[in-house]
């Protein structure tokens, strides 16, 4: 079902497509309430961790940004050793959008599920 239309629709479901930006923004959400982390690792466990499909790097770097606009996560500066690197953090906004997201996705979810053995039941 590739009819451009996944993640536009009303209700929970927004967002939530196979491809919908909304999984990286709650995927980067879920990484960092496990506690801060920089850009390629988050990029990385979205992608091994998660299973999500993240075909363009810059779109999680404008997620990041998008988020901290939006006050659901901070940043700053760490210099080390090499080259200075940006550190995320959530914040308890971000955590609260978090859980309202997760229940959004439980309950997309449970309706999938539905439809699916619906479907399941027609083929037999």
């Amino acid at each position: 079902m590739r009819h451009g239309h996944h993640g536009h629709g009303p209700g929970p479901a927004r967002g939530f497509g196979p491809r919908g930006s909304r999984l990286i923004d709650a995927g980067l959400l879920l990484l960092l309430s496990r506690g801060p982390s920089y850009g390629y690792p988050l990029i990385q466990a979205l992608q091994d961790e998660l299973g999500l499909d993240v075909p363009d790097v810059g779109a999680v770097y404008r997620a990041l940004r998008r988020q901290e606009a939006l006050g659901l996560l901070t940043s700053t500066w760490e210099v080390g050793e090499t080259r200075p690197k940006r550190v995320y953090t959530i914040t308890p906004l971000g955590e609260e959008v978090l859980d309202h997201w997760m229940d959004d996705i439980a309950e997309l979810r449970a309706s999938l599920d539905r439809l699916y053995e619906m479907w399941k039941g027609h083929r037999t």
